[in-house]
């Protein structure tokens, strides 16, 4: 079982991180000695670890029970065009990525490398959104053909 003065440590590195292990001495009355030793000691870190992991799954299960009104707060934002184009742009990226995942890598085409024709790639990129439901294309205009 820790003792007060590790707890004490382990309460403040919690509450006020930006601390320097000096003003934690003074704070709990031990010397700074005492507070890099603390820091050391496996009981302390693994509870410090704990405390950490419940802070973080307690604020996880907060975002997740407000999740819908979170999304709908940011497809208002990513929809209203009074909001700022970079906030804009980042909520629609932000909501893109989040619903149909975000890619892993980059594929980059280099259309002049004489097999590849830009039109193609354009082409096919539409039929893989249409086949895969992201893209439903409107009423084509047949004047331009």
């Amino acid at each position: 079982m820790l003792d007060y003065f590790r707890q004490q440590y382990i309460e403040l590195k919690i509450s006020q991180p930006q601390l320097t292990n000096a003003q934690i001495a003074d704070r709990i009355g031990v010397t700074r000695q005492s507070i890099w030793n603390y820091s050391k000691e496996a009981e302390v870190k693994a509870e410090l670890d704990r405390r950490l992991r419940s802070i973080m799954e307690n604020a996880n299960i907060r975002l997740r029970n407000n999740t819908d009104d979170l999304m709908r707060q940011l497809l208002e934002l990513a929809t209203n065009p009074k909001t700022e184009a970079r906030v804009r742009s980042g909520a629609l990226q932000y909501l893109l990525d989040r619903s149909m995942g975000k890619a892993a890598e980059q594929v980059n085409i280099d259309v002049n490398d004489g097999t590849t024709d830009a039109a193609d790639v354009l082409s096919s990129f539409k039929e893989f959104l249409t086949k895969n439901g992201y893209y439903k294309p409107e009423k084509e205009d047949t004047n331009n053909e």
